[in-house]
């Protein structure tokens, strides 16, 4: 049984020039209830990105991050589930090619 697909989750790129011409990508960083590794994990995204990239912490308590922002959105989501969270930071994204 073959399932539907959605036009949330899929963002179909045709050629290798598609992809080459896309401007930039997101990153969508989840977190529910665990701050202590958020930081760390901002940083190393940052660090791997080029300035038209963004990143999208999305989070249970956003005013709970304590990191420097001006490079991340930040958007809430108060659902225990990860998949749920991920669809919320695909939503607020800008980009068509995303990584989680």
């Amino acid at each position: 049984m073959e399932l539907p697909q959605s036009t949330i989750y899929t963002r179909h790129i045709d050629t290798k020039r598609d992809a080459l011409e896309m401007s930039g990508v997101a990153v969508v960083v989840t977190v529910y209830k665990r701050y202590d590794f958020v930081e760390r994990a901002v940083r190393s995204v940052v660090s791997q990105l080029t300035p038209d990239d963004e990143i999208i912490v999305v989070a249970d308590s956003p005013e709970n991050l304590n990191f420097a922002r001006e490079r991340v959105r930040t958007v809430r989501c108060d659902s225990p589930y990860w998949g749920e969270c991920v669809v919320r930071g695909v939503q607020e994204s800008t980009k068509d090619l995303i990584f989680f």
